[in-house]
């Protein structure tokens, strides 16, 4: 999908439903908060996905941006994805501990370090047949993953 091709899932005086496709970063250079500033002024993202990670992206203005954000901070909004794997994921509550590295990388390490950030995440497959698997993933902590 090209970078000028995104679809508005939803359009409101205020608030805008965006899908991101997977390899298009949320914010910064050639993002599509790039695009949605072109064709919606005033428009900001109430949050991000990851740059591989596709999905629905909500943007705002105004109070319902304030609004918005502040349910995100509070993490009262459920952030649902779902995978298709290759292998098995056992069902579960998964705890990563997770430093960033030169270059702006992130890795998991097996236990916190002073510069480590908790990650906790839950998987539950829902359909495996052979070698794949479709899993639900509700991230509990809102990092990288």
């Amino acid at each position: 999908m090209k970078r000028n091709e995104y679809r508005v899932l939803l359009q409101a005086e205020d608030l805008l439903a965006v899908d991101k496709p997977p390899g298009i970063p949320t914010v910064g250079r050639e993002s599509l908060e790039t695009w949605v500033k072109a064709n919606f002024p005033g428009f900001r993202p109430c949050h991000r996905l990851d740059a591989m990670t596709g999905g629905v992206v909500l943007f705002a203005k105004g109070a319902a941006y304030q609004h918005a954000t502040a349910l995100f901070l509070e993490r009262r909004v459920e952030k649902r994805y779902w995978a298709l794997t290759q292998g098995r994921v056992a069902s579960g509550i998964y705890t990563h501990y997770l430093e960033k590295c030169a270059g702006g990388m992130v890795r998991a390490a097996k236990t916190r370090s002073p510069r480590g950030r908790t990650a906790v995440a839950e998987f539950k497959t829902r359909l495996a047949q052979g070698d794949l698997a479709l899993v639900r993933c509700l991230p509990h902590t809102g990092r990288t993953h």
